[in-house]
């Protein structure tokens, strides 16, 4: 079967400047072929990244990190190269420790699903429960371990070449990681670079979250030392001066309020001191009930003018002081006049103005589970890594769906290939099922209860992103049939669905450049995958990939001529 692929770009305006090479020529043909009419506007990227009072702006209403986010949800995938009927090992790089990360016992009673590739196509081999995790270095004599893994029972034999996708949620952080990963800290990060200052530690606690909000743990800290002087408790640098256009600044004329839920156990001074950087400061008598508080900020007349750098004026801090317990949940800052975690109107005004054919969405990407990118606002958990946790997706998957709808863009959804096939069949419904059927009803809990099939042209569903790239999540460099056979397994999973139909869905594998030589990755994943619709093409028009590709017709294409890497075709 000879299969035909197709890539076009259109380009309404195209200008190309040699000024600084007088005697090249352009490199483009001018033919009575028409490739398409009509052609789409141009498409962009989109992600919803957490709070950072480094970064410019914030896109979803969320103007603090949410560390009070939990449980600390983990998955980690390979590829084994050796096992039996009740274990399986990975010794080649990066091995099940990845990279000597994590250490003996770090994976005991997490989740393990086995897959297998036999002629082309991958199927689920089996799934366990770990019993015994000896991986990495042993941490007295520094001695590799043999990097494997048990299971409870035993099961179908696990072989060289068998991949291999680990998960487990938790309350706490295991400790089973290389020490060097936090140092100079004593205790993990959450999310990525918030700390405890004082001597204390941290854990989430699930019989305890707050009675509103939905949240599904609260973040508890145990304060060993603390004082009036030095309260115990999370941190992280908050919005500093508000002149700055290289920080997140509050907008001038809008109102923002904070809220935090707290309660205590043992603290024989029941004050907890909440600061947000300069510009309020409270003191707070806290019970061993749960109680909301709720502030108003002054960003227009702060308590203490902002600072032209971060210190400890510029932190968002709470602090239990005096030692025992202090549970934290549902902890938020937002303007006033927008949802709470909802898109700021300002972002979708951009996007609107745009006109874009598609939006390319990364949530689904960075979700360890399907559960964590539908779950919204305080009910989302906390992804977990070796030594510290992420911070969460502020914008949830229906919120992004909104933005689609009110931008008139289709949704491109990059998902996690390693969706277990519960999660595909899920996806599918809460995407296409009525509102009273499965995930279906999820949606209409989240408010919009017609199916987004109905509201979309096409939605547009990819298995990975940048597969061929090393530093991506999920990459399988030099292997294209691999990918197409992992890529495969989701999309055939998918179209299983009921509420399946190629009028409304396109399946999209990752393809790199525009090569079509037969070694190259993009055609050996267009012949391998049985299931995709689409192969993508990644191009990067700088760097290392400046300047025109081997398909240029002449040789005096140069510098900035790039329009060859836009169009290609194969047979």
């Amino acid at each position: 079967m000879t299969r035909s692929a197709l890539v076009f770009a259109a380009i309404s305006t195209l200008t190309l400047a040699q000024e600084s090479q007088p005697t090249a020529s352009d490199h483009f043909r001018i033919t009575e072929h028409i490739l398409q009419k009509n052609p789409p506007n141009f498409s962009t990227n989109l992600k919803f990244g957490g709070f950072a009072p480094w970064t410019q702006d914030v896109r979803a209403n969320v103007w603090n990190v949410q560390f009070a986010a939990g449980p600390i949800q983990f998955q980690h995938h390979g590829q084994a190269d050796g096992g039996g009927d009740d274990w399986f090992q990975q010794k080649n790089a990066p091995r099940l420790s990845w990279w000597d990360s994590a250490r003996s016992g770090f994976w005991d009673g997490a989740d393990v699903s086995i897959y297998r590739i036999e002629n082309g196509e991958m199927r689920l081999l089996r799934q366990a429960k770990v019993s015994k995790s000896s991986i990495g270095k042993d941490p007295k004599t520094l001695e590799p371990t043999e990097e494997k893994i048990w299971f409870t029972e035993k099961g179908p034999e696990v072989r060289n070449g068998d991949f291999f996708v680990l998960r487990m949620e938790r309350d706490k952080m295991p400790r089973q990681f290389r020490p060097e990963l936090i140092t100079p800290n004593t205790i993990p990060p959450l999310n990525g670079y918030c700390t405890i200052t004082g001597n204390g530690d941290w854990s989430y606690d699930s019989a305890n979250p707050a009675p509103e909000g939905g949240s599904r743990a609260s973040l508890k800290v145990d304060a060993i030392e603390a004082t009036p002087e030095q309260p115990t408790g999370p941190w992280h640098w908050f919005v500093a001066h508000n002149d700055k256009d290289s920080k997140v600044r509050f907008k001038p004329g809008k109102s923002y309020k904070a809220q935090v839920w707290l309660k205590q156990a043992g603290m024989s001074d029941p004050r907890v001191q909440i600061q947000f950087g300069t510009v309020l400061t409270r003191i707070v008598d806290v019970t061993d009930e749960w109680q909301k508080f709720e502030f108003d900020l002054p960003v227009d007349d702060p308590e203490k003018p902002y600072s032209a750098n971060q210190n400890e004026s510029t932190r968002l801090w709470i602090g239990a002081l005096s030692p025992g317990t202090l549970w934290i949940d549902n902890l938020l800052v937002w303007q006033t006049d927008v949802e709470q975690f909802g898109v700021m109107p300002e972002e979708v005004a951009i996007i609107k103005d745009f006109k874009p054919h598609v939006l390319r969405l990364w949530g689904g990407l960075d979700a360890p589970t399907l559960d964590f990118w539908l779950s919204r606002g305080f009910g989302q958990a906390t992804r977990g890594t070796y030594g510290k946790t992420e911070q969460p997706v502020h914008a949830s998957l229906s919120a992004t769906l909104q933005v689609c709808k009110e931008t008139g863009a289709d949704p491109w959804l990059i998902l996690n290939p390693w969706f277990t096939s519960e999660e595909n069949a899920r996806l599918m419904e809460y995407l296409g099922a009525p509102a009273d059927v499965g995930y279906g009803k999820l949606r209409a809990e989240h408010g919009h209860p017609e199916p987004w099939t109905s509201v979309f042209n096409r939605i547009h569903l990819e298995s990975a992103n940048e597969a061929w790239n090393q530093i991506m999540r999920y990459a399988l460099p030099s292997q294209p049939e691999t990918y197409a056979a992992v890529s495969d397994r989701q999309f055939r999973e998918l179209k299983a669905s009921p509420y399946y139909s190629k009028e409304k869905f396109e399946m999209i594998a990752n393809g790199w450049d525009n090569g079509m030589d037969k070694a190259g990755w993009s055609r050996r994943v267009a012949l391998a995958s049985k299931e995709a619709d689409r192969v993508d093409l990644a191009y990067y028009f700088g760097g290392w990939e400046k300047g025109a590709t081997p398909l240029a017709s002449e040789a005096l294409a140069e510098g900035e001529v790039y329009q060859d890497k836009l169009f290609t075709t194969a047979d």
